[in-house]
């Protein structure tokens, strides 16, 4: 799928120019567009806030998977998600952390734990469907087909359920609020923008990776998932200096949701998503350990600064070894 701005064609130095600006007006129209989420959320039920927070802050990546995916740029698409979910854990958590330590507790930390495990068992069943259909004659990796991508947006409605629990006591009537239609007005001209730019970006990125030769699975966990990420760092930095600890793995656990069961779920309804070997023997295992390794912390209800060092240490051990190709963690 071609961006606002054509790249074909042009000198190198333009290329990464546009991919450049692209990224950076990407990223600050995000900003923007979670800026002005967080006051509709204040003005509406607790549940559909914080739904609304996840999305707005995941949206460049949501809009760069769904454009990479339906042009067939499948590891783009994967490796974009997969490294923005471990980023969400580990980066994220940890620099946050590491200015305080975390505290989640109540009902909130036991929707999170639900939730983590629902995607867990989600993730494996997606790999068990696809497990023994490896061979000479399938396609050279997983395949999410039409019927598992429905699956993955059932899922995204049953997570939106259990927020619906875990915010029982907050939420209020829609028709006690007001309507916030400033700020709904606002977060919709930002969103377009970020549209605009993540096409224009992802097009650049696909033209860079193909001159140099440069995997995309590399792109997408290094360049890429620092800048997708960012919204997800802004918004819990805010949150964090509101004291709204369990908000923060609320977002966090929404936006990693929306990346993985919403975008590939939404490819998966147009064309089937066939996942490289390379992502199912590292990247996607790596995630899974990651997920499981986090529910002893959240058990615990709190992540302290020597935790919030390990989580960061495990981000700077993915990139490294996603560098050098990973390690087969599924043979």
């Amino acid at each position: 799928m071609p961006g606002v701005i054509s790249v074909e064609g042009r000198p190198t130095w333009q290329v990464w120019a546009i991919a450049g600006a692209s990224f950076l007006l990407m990223l600050c129209s995000a900003a923007l567009l979670s800026n002005q989420i967080e006051k509709v959320s204040a003005k509406t039920n607790k549940t559909i806030g914080i739904v609304l927070l996840g999305t707005s802050s995941s949206l460049p990546l949501l809009v760069m998977v769904i454009i990479a995916g339906l042009s067939h740029n499948f590891e783009i698409a994967v490796s974009n998600v997969v490294s923005t979910n471990i980023a969400n854990l580990t980066l994220v958590i940890g620099i946050i952390a590491l200015l305080r330590p975390l505290r989640i507790q109540g009902a909130v930390k036991k929707g999170v734990i639900a939730t983590l495990i629902m995607i867990l068992g989600l993730l494996i069943g997606l790999l068990n469907l696809n497990f023994f259909s490896f061979g000479p004659a399938s396609p050279p990796g997983l395949v999410i087909s039409f019927q598992e991508g429905v699956l993955m947006l059932g899922a995204f409605l049953l997570f939106i359920i259990v927020m619906r629990f875990m915010h029982a006591e907050e939420n209020s009537p829609l028709s006690s609020r007001e309507t916030p239609f400033m700020e709904m007005g606002i977060s919709l001209l930002a969103g377009i923008v970020v549209c605009y730019c993540a096409s224009t970006c992802i097009s650049s990125l696909i033209y860079i990776s193909n001159l140099y030769g440069i995997s995309p699975v590399i792109i997408g966990s290094t360049i890429v998932v620092v800048g997708t990420s960012f919204p997800e760092f802004a918004v819990a930095l805010s949150l964090l200096f509101q004291n709204k600890d369990e908000v923060i793995f609320s977002n966090l656990i929404t936006s990693n949701v929306i990346n993985f069961f919403v975008a590939l779920g939404i490819i998966a309804l147009f064309t089937p998503i066939i996942i490289s070997k390379q992502l199912l023997a590292f990247n996607i295992p790596f995630m899974v350990l990651l997920h499981i390794m986090l529910i002893p912390f959240l058990i615990k209800g709190t992540i302290s600064r020597k935790e919030a060092i390990i989580l960061i240490g495990i981000f700077v051990l993915y990139v490294v070894l996603n560098f050098f190709g990973g390690v087969t963690l599924i043979p």
